[in-house]
């Protein structure tokens, strides 16, 4: 991973748009939007102020409270080099 990855706290129409490219390619980007999302905490790291990958964590009511992240994903040209493992680095330390 780069050294100059950034962990960043970011807002819901931030991660939105690479969240539908990743994973919803060709699709409306509404498509991304999941319950909750308004209240999540959304992550990501960004490489030359450039978002490369994002996750999102919720508050599971249906899990006793538990922390739960969804939507992780990673531009894919910048995947295998440690961005999404880096992300989850950052949420379990957060949960902790």
């Amino acid at each position: 991973m780069s050294s100059q990855a950034q962990l960043t706290q970011l807002y819901l129409h931030q991660v939105m748009p690479l969240r539908q490219e990743v994973m919803y390619p060709g699709k409306p980007v509404e498509m991304a939007r999941v319950d909750g999302d308004e209240t999540a905490v959304h992550l990501g790291l960004t490489v030359d102020q450039q978002i490369v990958s994002v996750v999102s964590l919720f508050v599971s009511e249906k899990y006793d409270h538990s922390l739960q992240f969804r939507k992780l994903a990673t531009l894919l040209a910048e995947q295998g080099k440690g961005y999404g493992t880096s992300l989850l680095n950052h949420v379990l330390a957060y949960a902790e």
